[in-house]
């Protein structure tokens, strides 16, 4: 073999290996995506690879996580569906298991809630405001209702419960906010409330007040 077909050779193997490289490169990063983390009263939340989705309250990990993220911000990660778990700042949070699919949402926002024990001591120091608030708006409907079935839901500053008649017709569902410090009914009292008709109040509280207690 001469020097030149040695060198010809050299460079074909050169440039398919380049060639290689690059197609390793793009498979890579059209593998991976950017996604926006935000933490909120969150020390660190754990990302799950779980190729076949799943019930995130089912999921239990026998791996180590993909990803720790402790910090908001920008992170690059493998496209697909994660299933993540938060651990909070303080055991006045509740902790949160829920899912991230990269290819419908490129953001997750972690915003634990208070725990029950928090929210239940919260619930006594503003009962009686929260009662006050109603007498205010139906001074007189409200001669004809007890409050009952009540609590508080995310951060305390909702209230959802069920104003109980006193001569045994339907009792009502009311939802109240405390906005600037002070406790506003934010829905018209009703024997249900939807999410469809009041879209800013949070999930949770809507759902919650339409499971019957009694």
């Amino acid at each position: 073999m001469n020097f030149i077909s040695r060198k010809y050779i050299i460079l074909i193997i050169t440039t398919a290996l380049f060639a290689l490289l690059i197609l390793l490169g793009i498979s890579y990063i059209t593998a991976r995506t950017k996604i926006t983390v935000n933490l909120q009263n969150t020390s660190e939340i754990k990302l799950y690879e779980a190729s076949s989705g799943g019930n995130p309250s089912d999921f239990k990990p026998t791996n180590k996580p993909n990803l720790i993220i402790n910090k908001s911000g920008e992170y690059n990660i493998k496209k697909g569906y994660y299933i993540y778990e938060s651990q909070p700042i303080s055991n006045e949070y509740e902790s949160i298991t829920g899912s991230l699919n990269t290819n419908e949402d490129k953001n997750l926002e972690v915003q634990p809630s208070y725990s029950k024990e928090k929210l239940k001591a919260l619930y006594n120091t503003e009962i009686n405001s929260i009662k006050l608030a109603l007498d205010s708006k139906y001074p007189s409907q409200m001669k004809l209702y007890k409050l009952e079935y009540g609590s508080l839901y995310e951060d305390g500053k909702w209230f959802a419960g069920y104003l109980v008649p006193n001569d045994g017709t339907d009792n009502l569902q009311v939802i109240i906010h405390k906005k600037n410090g002070l406790w506003e009914v934010v829905v018209t009292p009703n024997i249900t409330i939807s999410k469809a008709q009041y879209p800013e109040i949070p999930y949770q509280v809507i759902e919650s007040v339409n499971v019957r207690p009694f």
